[in-house]
């Protein structure tokens, strides 16, 4: 049974043994600080009443360095530093992860760290991200544009078609599968191909309604007026 020094001692000494003055200190995968470890002779061994006991005393846990990559430069210099470490900081331009996000380390995943240890210190790489400049796309055909947009490595580009317009000038003037409108403004700077960017169009040109022409409404027959048949009387 793992003990404190202390009341590991004392057991041992009021069964009669004897307790080395040396100690030694180990870091441990399992067991906190202070905590007695292991013993020389070791647990399950016969000894002798006045035979001395040597203890290993648990420095503390490891600490097991983490996998910070993907997650954000804050986050990580935060969680660091709460566990001693100093922490330097070097960017890089990175296409595939955005500006300020972790995306490599001094100290590999898994590697064990002595918690005790005076000066630790970590480099964090960091991502700047890109800069691209999102081009003007209007009027361009659906299809090539989205590849082209592609080809130049945006991942995440996405096509919606618009609902058919009503209106007859809209109608005229209109063409099908090319870019009317772009959910990012030309021009704009991003800092991640993975910026979404959403190209609009029609698929269809609708028939315009064909205008009514209003009709003329007829006009009743008047009589018309005799002047022959009137007799003047003298």
């Amino acid at each position: 049974m793992v003990r404190l020094k202390k009341e590991a001692k004392a057991l041992l000494i009021d069964k009669g043994y004897k307790v080395s003055d040396e100690v030694d200190y180990e870091l441990s995968d399992k067991y906190e600080k202070g905590l007695v470890i292991a013993t020389d002779p070791e647990a399950g061994h016969t000894i002798n009443e006045g035979d001395t006991v040597t203890f290993t005393i648990s420095k503390g846990k490891y600490i097991v360095m983490k996998d910070y990559t993907g997650i954000s430069y804050n986050s990580a210099y935060n969680e660091l530093t709460k566990l001693g470490y100093k922490v330097r900081k070097y960017e890089k331009s990175d296409d595939d992860y955005k500006e300020g996000v972790v995306i490599g380390q001094s100290i590999s995943e898994g590697e064990k760290q002595d918690p005790n240890e005076k000066g630790k210190i970590i480099t964090l790489t960091v991502s700047k991200g890109v800069s691209i400049t999102v081009p003007s796309l209007y009027g361009q055909n659906i299809n090539a544009t989205k590849s082209t947009l592609e080809s130049q490595g945006f991942t995440n580009v996405k096509l919606s078609v618009l609902p058919s317009p009503t209106d007859t000038a809209t109608i005229n003037s209109m063409s099908i599968n090319t870019v009317v409108k772009q959910s990012v403004a030309p021009y704009t700077q991003v800092n991640s191909k993975g910026t979404e960017i959403i190209l609009y169009y029609y698929d269809k040109k609708p028939t315009p309604a064909t205008p009514t022409t209003p009709t003329t409404p007829t006009q009743p027959d008047l009589p018309e007026n005799d002047d022959d048949d009137t007799t003047t009387t003298e």
